[in-house]
């Protein structure tokens, strides 16, 4: 089973992060991090969920980054286009673990956007007509993980 982890902002979009876990899950992917959960300190700096079972911000955030390393993939939830400090953290933590990295939406900044992979490819259908591609040639381009891991969350 693929397993990944996803990063976001738990005080501006944990709502969307908790509607890609239940997606991922029904999609057949084991999300390592976080869990489903509910927020018990929502508008604090740092966000507790129900499912901590420690205050240690430190301990949360290692935990975080094994379950990054323990991952297939990390997926970032960046709706609007915003991703905070931490999140940034955690993707340069996949990255150096050679993890694919992919986001909810583009990434506007002029390095990161060449290490994330985003849902702004278009879909096969539309690149066959588009490109007059067999669709063989668009799947060899890709490797058998991301073609896969995109099918499922409906990324293409």
């Amino acid at each position: 089973m693929l397993k990944i982890a996803i990063s976001g902002s738990f005080r501006k979009h944990f709502s969307e992060i908790i509607k890609l876990i239940y997606k991922s899950e029904e999609a057949g992917i084991d999300v390592l991090s976080p869990k489903k959960s509910k927020i018990i300190n929502p508008g604090a700096e740092f966000i507790f969920l129900e499912s901590d079972d420690t205050e240690d911000q430190m301990m949360l955030q290692l935990r975080h980054l094994e379950a990054i390393s323990q991952s297939d993939a990390l997926y970032v939830c960046n709706h609007d286009g915003y991703m905070g400090a931490s999140t940034i953290l955690e993707m340069g933590w996949a990255l150096a673990l050679g993890k694919p990295v992919y986001s909810k939406e583009g990434v506007d900044d002029s390095t990161l956007k060449f290490f994330v992979k985003t849902r702004s490819i278009p879909p096969l259908s539309t690149v066959k007509q588009r490109f007059h591609w067999d669709a063989n040639e668009v799947v060899a381009s890709l490797s058998v993980f991301e073609w896969w891991f995109a099918n499922k969350l409906q990324i293409y």
